[in-house]
């Protein structure tokens, strides 16, 4: 029991600074998800308590995520937000089938290119989401981003924008980005809340909500509760009825649709979750189970969806917050779920009167959280194809969908990749009389040194139907120069050989020795040698005595000291050329 108090002593603290921060956050991002305000506050007690107490990270913080809003608003203009619950709930479950079947070992395949993109393409979605309550723009929201676009363009043409309600968004977004500049450790959202509560209290005191003239700046300012009537009203659940959510069971094409969705949420929740996770133990030193992560923020999405709530995840911010304010323990995740809903039942009803494009400040300020410029920067510099794979996500995310952007885009990274396998992993080192003249790796395979007695030939990695057929390429330039009197094919490095890399190992051999090279082999391993003796000729090179364990052993094989064997290896003071 005193370990139990020592540790709540130690954790409230930063418990009540993350609830100061998700109360506000919360209730911006279940309006950009479509829900209204009351959803994002229970998912983040439910979701945020079960995850704390059965997940596997001592720090992450899970709810309400902007990473998941654009996915959320899209179903709930097309199926309606009264399901977005058992939406959640149906996240909850693939999500535990996920951890059954021990699956989150293969999301984690998915290049960061992919992720980076993603993120991209949902913070240009929330940004653009946001144009309607800066502007104080009255149209029809669609599930199709250009459709919205044109509707805004259409309405701005015809209306013009709200000045009072832009001047409202403008300063309230300048005050964020000051503060996080100025005073990165104070909570922006926390001041900015706060202020246009008071702000909007003010105006509705003064019936000046709906007709602003001061100063010659006129237009009107919507709050929370004009925009939501009735909605506003704090609660620990809101139970969701069955009978809404019939019309997917009597729809085959409806079910599937759904269940995409749902995929798609729940493989993105599980990615965003196990990445912020382990962000939290590169701030903290310390290592979270990733498997009982997943079976936490699956069970967090089921209670999350049964008691009204919304699908979530683990939250960067939120997570990093918590840690910065001194956690130390799960503690701080349970504490931070239960002040919220305190603070939500106390203050909800002073929420009804913050500024609409207050609300889409904080979401902006979001938006921009969520794009990676240094990583855009560093794949721009360091890795063109990454580069294009983010673009391409960013792109389908915004103009197609998520599901399309992120298959996309695993698919062109997994291109790019099978296209670099395919150029054939290797280095050749040239010798002349028993001396080390050139060596040479990368993707084009040239023969550097025309005059070169010996050549020891290193296949890395794998040989397979993807690169054996680069690797023949690459030796058959070797057996064409007549100066070469053997070649080494060192295999210390392959861990995986297939049929067609056999035969091809076949061919080479055949191919060196039908230009009169010694051909040896090195380094194989074990597992491999079985299965390559299965080849007749493959097998000729066993019965020669021409295989052996060590690359040195060849060496003195072909006649090398032990000094000349050991300068082979010593390649800093050897011309390198790549």
């Amino acid at each position: 029991m005193s370990q139990i108090l020592l540790k709540l002593s130690q954790n409230w603290r930063p418990g009540l600074t993350v609830a100061l921060v998700s109360l506000p956050l919360s209730i911006a991002l279940s309006i950009a998800s479509g829900a209204g305000p009351v959803p994002g506050v229970i998912t983040a007690f439910w979701a945020g308590m079960v995850a704390a107490i059965f997940g596997g990270s001592e720090f992450n913080i899970v709810g309400p995520a902007g990473a998941l809003t654009t996915i959320l608003s899209g179903f709930a203009l097309v199926y309606g937000p009264e399901n977005l619950p058992f939406l959640s709930i149906l996240v909850g479950l693939i999500i535990l089938l996920i951890y059954f079947f021990n699956l989150e070992r293969y999301l984690i395949l998915v290049p960061s290119s992919v992720i980076y993109g993603f993120a991209t393409g949902v913070a240009i979605l929330i940004a653009f989401g946001q144009i309607n309550d800066a502007l104080g723009l009255h149209i029809k929201a669609s599930p199709h981003f250009l459709e919205n676009l044109e509707h805004q363009i259409n309405s701005l043409a015809n209306n013009g924008i709200n000045l009072a309600t832009f001047i409202v968004f403008l300063v309230s977004f300048t005050i964020l980005l000051t503060l996080k500049k100025v005073w990165p450790k104070v909570p922006g959202v926390i001041i900015v809340a706060i202020l246009g509560i008071l702000f909007g209290l003010a105006l509705t005191r003064f019936g000046l909500t709906e007709n602003i003239n001061w100063f010659g700046l006129t237009g009107s300012v919507q709050t929370l509760e004009q925009k939501f009537a009735g909605q506003i009203q704090a609660s620990l659940f809101n139970l969701p009825n069955l009978s809404t959510f019939q019309f997917v069971w009597q729809d085959f094409s409806k079910l599937l649709s759904v269940l995409n969705i749902a995929i798609i949420t729940a493989i993105i929740g599980v990615l965003e979750t196990l990445i912020t996770a382990k962000l939290a133990d590169s701030m903290t030193k310390t290592k979270f189970n990733s498997h009982k992560e997943v079976f936490g923020l699956g069970l967090a999405n089921i209670a999350s969806g049964i008691m009204g709530g919304l699908p979530a995840t683990g939250v960067f911010l939120r997570t990093g917050l918590n840690i910065k304010s001194g956690a130390t323990h799960r503690f701080s995740g349970i504490v931070a779920a239960f002040i919220t809903v305190v603070l939500a039942m106390l203050f909800l009803g002073y929420f009804k009167y913050i500024p609409m494009a207050v609300i889409a400040a904080i979401l902006m300020n979001t938006a921009i959280g969520l794009i990676e410029i240094h990583k855009l920067q560093e794949f721009w510099q360091e890795d063109k194809n990454s580069f294009l794979v983010m673009l391409t996500v960013a792109t389908l995310t915004v103009l197609q969908d998520a599901s399309i952007g992120i298959l996309a885009g695993v698919a062109l990274a997994l291109l790019f990749f099978v296209n670099h396998l395919s150029q054939g992993c290797y280095e050749a080192n040239f010798n002349k009389n028993h001396q080390l003249t050139k060596c040479a790796y990368g993707l084009k395979f040239e023969m550097l040194d025309q005059d070169a007695d010996m050549v020891v030939y290193s296949i890395q990695g794998i040989l397979a139907y993807l690169d054996c057929q680069s690797h023949l390429e690459h030796i058959a330039k070797i057996a064409d120069q007549p100066s070469v009197k053997a070649v080494i094919i060192r295999m210390r490095d392959v861990f995986y050989i297939d049929s067609d890399g056999r035969e091809i190992l076949s061919e080479i051999i055949e191919l060196l020795m039908s230009k009169n090279k010694t051909v040896l082999l090195s380094g194989v391993n074990a597992i491999h040698e079985t299965f390559l003796r299965k080849n007749s000729c493959i097998n000729r090179v066993y019965e020669l005595n021409l295989v052996f364990q060590k690359t040195s052993q060849a060496l003195k094989f072909l006649g090398f000291s032990d000094q000349e064997v050991a300068a082979e290896h010593f390649r800093l003071s050897k011309v390198f050329v790549g």
